[in-house]
């Protein structure tokens, strides 16, 4: 549903784009460190635990030695989380009646140290916090700049 949603948008904005989905089983149509930078803004917790390390593997294969991986990754501070019911550990199901993302399976960190396992694959990791609160709802993240084996930042 969100590749929908992005591809309308783009045609709506006149503008192109190929988006790829990492589904069970698959990898990026790319070769090995074929990207400079890979932005994971608010989409890399759509994910649940299992499927979160396959996409992070991948992202580490195609980006360049060198280069970097901005991210985000909510906290358990954000609105989705006091809306969800725990599946696992960091798992959970966001249960909010009436929103779009009722069902959504959604990974969380609560910690720094969290974080820093969940991109463990990067062996320099750089991590922040931005929280914003508008009408009363939440949006609490981590911020995650990580850069492949042998880049020194």
């Amino acid at each position: 549903a969100a590749i929908k949603i992005s591809e309308e948008r783009l045609q709506g904005l006149k503008l192109t784009a190929k988006l790829y989905p990492l589904t069970e089983g698959h990898v990026y149509p790319f070769q090995d460190q074929t990207f400079d930078l890979v932005v994971a803004w608010h989409v890399l917790s759509h994910n649940d635990s299992e499927g979160l390390q396959r996409t992070i593997l991948e992202i580490r294969r195609v980006l360049k030695l060198g280069g970097i991986l901005l991210a985000t990754f909510p906290t358990l501070k954000d609105h989705r989380f006091v809306n969800s019911k725990r599946i696992t550990d960091n798992t959970y199901e966001f249960i909010q009646d009436g929103s779009n993302q009722k069902g959504i399976i959604i990974t969380m960190a609560e910690f720094e140290k969290d974080v820093r396992e969940i991109f463990s694959t990067f062996t320099n990791i750089q991590v922040g916090y931005s929280e914003i609160t508008i009408q009363g709802m939440t949006n609490s993240h981590w911020l995650v700049a990580a850069f492949p084996e042998g880049t020194m930042k």
